[in-house]
C-alpha cells in the first residue's frame, strides 16, 4: 500500500489538507454525479466518517454516534444515493468565497453541489436540510433558481421585523396541548 500513490508527491498543494486523496475524490464525485438519476426530492447534511488516526481534517463533534472522524458534507437522495459531497477542511483553498459570505460556511458548499447537478433545468428540486444550513438567503436564493427549500430555522438567523411568536408560549402552548390530549384518552 505504501507505493499506492493517487497524487504527484513532489506537487503538493499544502492549502488543501486531502491533497493526496484529491485526484481520487474528484474521480469519485464524477462518477456519483454521472450515474445519478434525478430525483424530485434530496437532502444535504453533515456525515461522520468514522477514524481515530491523526489527520489535521479530523473532527470532534461531542454528542454524536460516531464522535472522531472526518465530517463530509453530503447531498442524497431520498434512496439513499450519495449525489455530491465535500470534506470539512476548515479553512482551505477549495472553497467558493462569494457563497460562504452570502450563505455561510455550511451552506456553501451545498450551493456550489447545485452547480453542478445535471438536469437542473428541467427538475424543479425539493430541497431539506437542518438549522445548520437554514437561512434566509439561501431560501431566497433557491426560490430564484425554481427550487423549494425546507429546513428549520434558528432564531438568531431571523429578521428582526420579522413577526415570530415568542419561544416559550409556544412551548407552553405546546404542552397544553399535550395536557388535554392526555386528559381525553382518560375519559375514553
Amino acid at each position: 500500500m505504501r507505493f499506492l500513490h493517487c497524487a504527484d508527491n513532489s506537487k503538493p498543494n499544502l492549502d488543501d489538507k486531502a491533497w493526496k486523496l484529491r485526484p481520487f475524490i474528484e474521480k469519485l464525485k464524477a462518477k456519483y454525479l454521472q450515474h445519478y438519476q434525478p430525483e424530485k426530492h434530496m437532502s444535504y447534511d453533515e456525515s461522520m466518517i468514522k477514524y481515530y488516526g491523526r489527520h489535521p481534517c479530523k473532527q470532534f463533534i461531542r454528542g454524536k454516534p460516531i464522535r472522531f472522524g472526518y465530517k463530509m458534507w453530503a447531498l442524497n437522495t431520498t434512496s439513499g444515493y450519495l449525489v455530491n459531497c465535500e470534506l470539512y477542511q476548515g479553512k482551505n483553498s477549495l472553497r467558493h468565497e462569494v457563497y460562504e459570505k452570502d450563505f455561510g460556511k455550511a451552506a456553501a458548499p451545498f450551493v456550489s453541489m447545485l452547480d453542478k447537478l445535471k438536469g437542473e433545468k428541467e427538475r424543479p428540486y425539493e430541497l431539506y436540510f437542518d438549522n445548520l444550513f437554514t437561512g434566509l438567503n439561501l431560501l431566497e436564493h433557491l426560490k430564484e433558481r425554481g427550487y423549494q427549500g425546507t429546513g428549520t430555522v434558528r432564531e438568531n438567523r431571523m429578521a428582526q421585523n420579522c413577526p415570530m411568536s415568542d419561544k416559550n408560549l409556544s412551548q407552553k402552548r405546546k404542552r397544553d396541548i399535550q395536557g388535554t390530549i392526555e386528559k381525553n384518552q382518560v375519559l375514553w
